[in-house]
């Protein structure tokens, strides 16, 4: 539901915080009837406040993405997801280039066996 929700709050955030657009923003956010007006005004604080916050989580999606999708061809049917999520959520909070090396790294690993 909260991924659903959002969604389109990212998206629309990526554009939205900077004048006119912010009140595009609290628009668009009204009228998905997602979240109450609690929701709407502190993430319409947020984006003014932390304005890029919106595009790292974004880059970081399309990595993570990327990284699954380069795991699942290198694997073919050795491929587990659930074990792909268990190995890069267990490495914490990592900068995007190490989370590449422990995908290469787990790779690698998945081969071996």
């Amino acid at each position: 539901m909260l991924r659903g929700s959002f969604g389109g709050c990212k998206r629309e955030g990526l554009v939205a915080p900077i004048g006119s657009n912010l009140f595009r923003f609290v628009d668009f956010m009204r009228k998905s009837g997602a979240v109450d007006e609690p929701t709407i005004q502190a993430e319409t604080d947020r984006y003014i406040s932390w304005p890029a916050q919106a595009l790292s989580y974004k880059l970081g999606q399309l990595k993570f993405r990327e990284l699954r999708e380069r795991a699942q061809k290198a694997l073919g049917p050795k491929f587990d997801i659930r074990a792909f999520h268990d190995e890069m959520l267990n490495g914490g909070t990592l900068p995007l280039d190490l989370l590449e090396a422990r995908t290469d790294q787990w790779i690698a690993e998945q081969k071996g066996k």
